[in-house]
């Protein structure tokens, strides 16, 4: 169903990945690592190009592991750098759906709900607490 761990850094896997989430779009891509275990940001970068995010996207993936951030991104587009509240996103261009392990009896039925979708999610990404299906 997913990767447990990707490890491989497979940069034509992201490249897919994030060109389906930001490609043709204006704004800004936000990469925000954060401390493992608590919801403390412990940076945020701003990029103005899908190709500048893919470029410095291997080297921030591999700074999380070393530092044990866990590497998380915007979902959609920022109209400004240095702005990741809810009032800066623009317009995106995918649908996701997050799965909570606490509102399910077991992983496993949580993975059952995923797997009855009507339409199967494009890409499944395990997310420590539960499950984000794009």
């Amino acid at each position: 169903m997913y990767r447990e761990h990707n490890t491989d850094n497979n940069k034509n896997q992201l490249a897919i990945f994030f060109g389906c989430m930001f490609g043709g779009l204006d704004g800004y891509i936000e990469l925000r690592p954060k401390v493992e275990g608590v919801q403390k940001i412990a940076y945020r970068k701003f990029y103005s190009t899908l190709g500048k995010f893919l470029h410095a996207l291997p080297h921030q993936i591999d700074y999380c592991r070393r530092k044990r951030l866990s590497c998380q991104y915007g979902m959609m587009p920022r109209d400004e750098a240095g702005n990741g509240k809810k009032e800066n996103i623009t317009t995106g261009q995918c649908v996701w759906a997050e799965y909570d392990a606490k509102d399910f009896i077991s992983w496993q039925a949580m993975e059952k709900s995923v797997s009855d979708l009507k339409i199967a999610p494009s890409a499944i990404i395990q997310s420590g607490g539960g499950l984000h299906c794009y």
